[in-house]
């Protein structure tokens, strides 16, 4: 299970996500939706590990993920499936988004 807990994010002085709990069990699909600009891509990029809350705590199956080593977020990562409404995973460039890809792909092993 994923969990968020009073989980809040500014950017600068803009707060998106104010006081947010949120659970979500294996196997659950949630969909969130709601109009432009209220925070919808922030709390994706929270759950999936991209971006941690100024505020709160983010637990997987019990454990606070700010408090383990990228790579055992990484292994986490892997198990949390989710699509973007227009395919970005960062907000910086198009550089930053193909270059995730490649460090995920060194990791892997042969199979």
């Amino acid at each position: 299970m994923v969990r968020l807990s009073n989980a809040t994010h500014a950017y600068g002085d803009e707060t998106v996500i104010e006081n947010l709990t949120l659970s979500i069990d294996p196997g659950e699909v949630v969909a969130i939706i709601g109009p432009s600009g209220v925070g919808k891509t922030t709390v994706l990029r929270i759950l999936a590990l991209f971006l941690s809350p100024t505020e709160g705590s983010v637990t997987f199956d019990g454990r606070d993920v700010w408090s383990l080593s990228e790579d055992e977020r990484l292994k986490l990562r892997r198990r949390i499936g989710m699509v973007f409404q227009e395919a970005s995973l960062f907000d910086a460039t198009v550089a930053r988004n193909v270059e995730y890809g490649l460090r995920v792909r060194e990791s892997w092993t042969d199979r």
